[in-house]
């Protein structure tokens, strides 16, 4: 009987989620590299893992400012 039973039930809104925390990490990584900026490794994975939408948000603003890849997922206290 899977009519009539909510998406959330099969897990759609998790998977649309995730789908897009990889669609903004993808974001991120193509602004700094279209700024010429070079990520590293660690900086990369911290990106890539990351599934909050509201800090890749803000990583995605930092990524069209920052001066390096480590600016754009330090803490804010860490930035200058």
């Amino acid at each position: 009987p899977l009519f009539g039973q909510p998406l959330s039930s099969f897990g759609v809104e998790a998977r649309w989620a995730e789908g897009e925390a990889a669609g903004q990490a993808r974001a991120i990584l193509t602004l700094l590299a279209a700024r010429g900026i070079s990520v590293s490794t660690e900086v990369r994975a911290r990106i890539e893992a990351c599934k909050d939408a509201r800090t890749l948000d803000r990583w995605v603003a930092r990524a069209a400012k920052a001066s390096s890849a480590e600016e754009v997922t330090a803490p804010p206290s860490a930035r200058a």
